[in-house]
């Protein structure tokens, strides 16, 4: 056995390596005279660079403020990164004492023969098979160090604890120790065994690798990688400091005498099993931890102060007495200033439906108590689904001041979109309870909220990045299935299961009527004597940043790269200084970095407290930082129950159904293919109408689709509920901008936000509606929403912000991008004679610029060229001006020339790849957009390639199931929207209807029959009803094919339809086409406000634009 030498020069070695930035700059370090090695210099540079980069992206002006805030000059700056020297009259710091008890525990390690050491330590008792650790046999003995010097430091204390619960502690020591070392060794091993090969079960290589370290290797891997030796002493020394705390707080307080804390059960005191580290890790190293007690109970120790929760505990019992709707319940707290005990909630599920719908009623009660209090941060892990209520057992985050954190406040004016993210930002969506998502990988995100986060994630989603095959020779990370995970907020069994019709609903009474109770009782709540009194005094905790910002930053601190000097880790960990570093205006807010940085050295996550009547962080030495806020949470707490009304709870209602809306509806939106056997063999039956073919019928419009006067009245009737419904929905500032909330879709992480611009979900789409409702009656409020809802575009419009322009970030289509705006603007100032819109639309116009058009790469005509073509071209109607005629030239001719050989032989565009059948993204809209420049450019090319393009689809037609295929990706098997407007039959017929008077054959014509055959037959009577992809889409076909074709079976078809959406949207607070309960999603194509439009099409064809061809 190799003998290492491990005394003071040694120590001294890694504790000068390890020293941090602010470390060398002090008396207990000099500079390194002797370099080491040649590279010093050029090493001292590089880390230069590297500190500047981290704090300031390099900005040299940037990185001397972040030198100023510390009173650092450059010189300083200079010395820190720069090797140093221990002065010989230094004392070794308490953390090298423990590398001392780590070298003799491995020199034991070492005196046993090599050929056992693999299996007498496969035997160890703190090992548990099928729960490896990674790399946990070369670590054991560190942690068995940490053993001997905790039960020095826990001493007679340890009789509370059973040699099980022993053992459970030591081993939360060794998960730590993996936690902090696992990419060192993982770097070490994979060097070790290069050219060696793995195979799969094999360990030989492993146990080497092991048996090398633990002979005296690890003497070299601390010394090189000294950081890494700090933090394990570190770790070591924080883990039992905490531990004997508890124990010392445990036995003084005999907490197992309280039959509250300890759920009923009878004890010795004697603690069974032991579960440390069960919350993040906060002022050194402590956690929350849960100990069983010698007979079953439980009982949870928080080293926090428990008033917020003593308090909250108070309100529920004061509204239990005063008969307030819902079963809530809280664990039972005892408070002991620094810290406190809890009983144990266990999940326990429903057994019955009965069961579930007190349940989400109660839930529902809690979203309201939780907005009440300012609550925040009730994630998956803070609540447990316990019977028939869910139980928060973490209510630090309560009483949370004002969201707006500039201070003094700003003298900027308040428009619709800030007052509507200042809505959003105080509401019931912040508490987390509801459908909550953060990313994970750029292109993945996971509900984290406290009440939703299980549903649809099953067993093979849970999973975390791990060592696969650890502990053998082929270990390596990846993606595995985290058997441990639990769903703790899952209310739900086998045999009860989650149902939205049932359990939404009984969610959102339990939330109504728990308003209600509040706002009838608000004087009594805020009394001087009232439950919430107790609130505003109270200290509770703020998230200056999120953890999972802090728990990313600390795993990358661990990287090996940062593990060999303490510079090169302190660097990693100054990206918390940028923002400050970046301006001189956020200077004062370094103290709150300075302890940030100070935690996370020690590998904490850093903890502020807030008092809930202050707006200045505090700690026990006082207040410090700036002000961080307009109003503290006490002020908001008490003007929010000043603000409470009818109006603003169904305000609080609307967000809810939003947010669900998105939850359960939005991965699947617009997902109802009808079945593709019935659209076969409905499509066998077209013809017996009559034939399309031959020419157009000699009847007038009118004349085919001649409503009567009380259909008329019927279909005004329901467009005017549906254009009220909107006003009430809206946001409307004092500077009278207006903007309506909806759900975030088209994000990895979806979140309730200001409705955009466009016309295919923004306010331009709602324009329209309001504008059609002028058209139909002259009624002079109409016109006045019309400009309400064009308000702040137009502002936009007029004072472009260099630095943040939403309509330079804005594609060029006709649907979602500038096109759809130019196409709106002159639409309108038509429909409703406002001749400064079309100066507007001009102007629009001018942001589509030929760089804009040669960078699409969309084509189409929801985002790209084709869609600017349309809204272009409605321009130069409008104007006969020659610029854009020439920029819809322009667009044409980018098409021709990004069409690409297709595998099936046609020239067509591809996106990512693939070429798409369909209206609003494929071939469909992009040959119809190139028809229409034809008949005004007369270009031959132009027709040939909308030709192409249409025999492309003709193709690809899938005769067996007798649908154009839906070929956009999750619809590799064709299957997905095959009859709708945006990628079925619907918006194929309407191309092929509104190009005829440019391309008229037998094969365009047999191509409309075919999407009629599609779309006629009644077969979705459930669905959504907007006309992107549901009913009213395939509607629109019908009413112009009977238009253009004369076709009175079809009028006939399509007039029912239309009444029986008016008949629906007709009737007060009815329930629209979503999946969740009252939920109306405001928009043109997704929405209420396209089928209110179309609703007025199907009164008045003749009257209004088929804005679904951008006509």
């Amino acid at each position: 056995m190799h003998k290492h030498k491990y005394g003071n020069e040694w120590l001294r070695t890694i504790v000068e390596r390890s020293s941090g930035l602010e470390e060398r700059l002090t008396d207990r370090f000099v500079p390194e005279t002797e370099m080491r090695d040649n590279g010093a210099a050029s090493t001292a540079a590089d880390r230069l660079r590297r500190w500047s980069e981290a704090v300031g992206k390099g900005d040299a002006a940037k990185f001397a403020g972040r030198l100023a805030l510390s009173g650092w000059t450059a010189d300083d700056a200079g010395r820190a990164v720069h090797p140093v020297r221990l002065r010989d009259a230094a004392a070794l710091p308490d953390w090298a004492d423990m590398l001392r008890l780590f070298a003799e525990h491995l020199q034991h390690r070492g005196t046993v023969p090599s050929a056992a050491l693999p299996e007498t330590l496969r035997q160890h008792p703190l090992l548990e098979p099928g729960k490896p650790l990674a790399f946990e046999h070369a670590l054991l003995p560190f942690a068995e160090a940490g053993a001997t010097y905790a039960a020095a430091q826990v001493g007679e204390l340890s009789r509370v604890l059973s040699a099980r619960a022993w053992r459970d502690a030591v081993r939360s020591l060794l998960r730590e120790l993996a936690e902090v070392a696992w990419k060192t060794l993982d770097l070490e091993f994979k060097l070790f065994r290069i050219g060696s090969f793995s195979l799969p079960g094999s360990m030989e290589q492993y146990d080497r690798f092991v048996r090398r370290l633990l002979e005296g290797d690890w003497f070299r891997l601390m010394q090189e990688y000294s950081v890494l030796a700090r933090l394990m002493a570190t770790a070591v020394l924080k883990w039992a400091d905490s531990l004997q705390e508890f124990l010392r707080r445990y036995d003084e307080d005999e907490v197992w005498r309280d039959g509250r804390l300890t759920s009923g059960t009878a004890s010795t005191g004697i603690i069974e099993r032991l579960a440390l580290g069960e919350s993040d890790r906060h002022n050194g190293g402590r956690t929350v931890v849960i100990a069983m007690l010698e007979g079953g109970g439980k009982v949870v120790y928080k080293p926090k102060p428990l008033r917020i929760d003593t308090a909250y505990a108070a309100l529920l019992a004061w509204l239990r007495e005063h008969g307030a709707p819902g079963e809530l319940a809280a664990a039972f707290t005892v408070d002991r200033g620094e810290y406190g005990w809890q009983s144990f909630v266990a999940r326990r599920p429903c057994t019955s439906e009965a069961e579930a719908a007190r349940y989400y009623r109660n839930a529902g009660a809690l979203v309201a108590i939780s907005w009440l209090l300012g609550g925040s941060d009730l994630h998956r892990e803070n609540v447990i689904s316990s019977g028939v209520a869910p139980i928060p057992v973490d209510v630090e985050v309560y009483m949370q001041p004002d969201p707006d954190a500039n201070w003094p406040p700003e003298e900027v004016p308040s428009d619709a979109e800030r007052q509507a993210r200042e809505t959003i930002a105080r509401s019931v969506l912040c508490s987390s309870l509801l459908p909550e998502w953060v990313k994970l990988e750029p292109d993945t995100g996971v509900d984290v909220s406290g009440l939703f986060s299980w549903l649809g994630m099953d067993e093979g989603q849970r999973t975390v990045r791990r060592f696969k095959f650890a502990n053998t020779d082929a270990m390596k990370i990846g993606d595995v299935v985290d058997t441990e995970s639990r769903a703790d907020n899952d209310p739900h069994t086998s045999g009860c299961a989650f149902d939205v019709g049932r359990d939404i609903p009984a969610m959102l009474g339990g939330f109504r009527h728990m308003y209600d109770f509040l706002l009838a009782r608000r004087e009594a709540l805020t009394a001087a004597d009232g439950p919430l009194a107790a609130f505003g005094s109270l200290a509770t905790r703020f998230l200056f940043r999120s953890t999972a910002v802090y728990g990313q930053l600390l795993e990358n601190s661990w990287h090996p790269d940062a593990l060999k000097d303490g510079v090169d880790r302190d660097i990693r960990l100054e990206a918390m200084c940028r923002y400050v570093a970046s301006d001189e205006e956020e200077y004062d807010r370094w103290p709150i970095v300075l302890r940030e940085l100070a935690a996370l050295r020690v590998m904490d996550v850093p903890y502020f407290r807030l008092n809930a009547g202050e707006v200045r962080l505090a700690d026990q030495q006082g207040a410090y930082g700036p002000m961080l806020f307009r109003r503290s949470g006490r002020m908001r707490l008490l003007e929010r129950v000043r603000a409470m009304s009818a109006a603003d709870r169904e305000l609080q209602l609307s967000l809810i159904r939003g947010v669900l809306y998105t939850k359960f509806a939005g991965a699947g939106r617009g997902q109802t293919p009808a079945s593709h056997a019935e659209l076969a063999a409905d499509n066998e039956t077209v013809g017996s109408g009559g034939a399309i073919g031959g020419a157009l019928g000699s009847r007038t419009q009118a004349a085919v689709f001649a409503a009567t006067k009380k259909e008329s009245a019927k279909l005004l009737h329901a467009a005017t509920a549906i254009a009220d419904r909107l006003n009430r929905r809206a946001i409307t500032a004092d500077d009278g901008t207006r903007t309506w909330i909806v759900p975030g879709f088209g994000s990895v992480i979806p979140r309730q936000r200001p409705i955009s611009y466009h016309l295919y979900g923004g306010s331009c789409g709602i324009a329209l509606m309001y504008a059609a409702l002028y058209r139909s009656t002259g009624d002079g409020r109409a016109r006045e929403e019309t400009l309400l809802a064009l308000h702040l575009l137009r502002r936009r419009l007029a004072e472009r912000d260099v630095d943040d322009d939403p309509l330079a970030r804005m594609t060029i289509g006709g649907f979602s991008g500038l096109g759809s705006i130019v196409y709106t603007f002159v639409r309108i100032s038509q429909m409703i004679g406002e001749p400064p819109l079309l100066r507007e639309a001009i102007a629009a116009a001018e942001l589509v610029t030929d760089e804009k058009i040669a960078a699409d790469n969309r084509f189409d005509l929801m985002d790209g060229a084709a869609g600017a073509l349309l809204g272009l071209l409605a321009l130069h109607r409008a104007t006969g001006e020659a610029e854009h005629l020439r920029l819809v030239k322009r667009c044409g001719e980018h098409l021709l020339t990004s069409r690409a050989k297709l595998p099936s032989g046609h020239d067509g565009w591809q996106v990512n790849g693939k070429a798409l059948a369909g209206f609003s993204h494929g071939a469909a809209g992009i040959a119809y957009a190139l028809l229409k420049l034809h008949q005004a450019a007369h270009d031959p090319r132009l027709a040939e390639a909308a030709d192409e393009a249409i025999r492309f689809e003709r193709d690809i037609f899938d005769r067996e199931r007798g649908v154009w295929p839906d070929l956009r990706v999750g619809s590799e098997d064709g299957a997905g929207l095959v009859d709708a407007w945006c990628n079925g039959a619907a918006g194929i017929g309407l191309a092929r209807l509104a190009g005829l008077a440019a391309l008229d054959n037998p094969d365009i014509r047999s191509d409309i029959d075919t999407a009629i055959g599609i779309v006629h037959p009644p077969r979705r009577e459930h669905g959504k009803d907007c006309v992107c992809c549901g009913h009213m889409g395939r509607a629109e076909l019908l009413l112009s094919a009977s238009l253009k074709l004369g076709r009175g079976d079809l009028a006939g078809e399509a007039r029912r339809r239309a009444l029986r959406f008016a008949e629906k949207y007709g009737k007060p607070g009815s329930d629209d086409d979503c999946s969740l309960p009252l939920y109306e999603e405001p928009s043109f194509f997704q929405g209420i406000a396209g089928i209110g439009y179309e609703l007025l099409r199907f009164r008045s064809p003749d009257l209004l634009p088929n804005v679904l061809v951008l006509e």
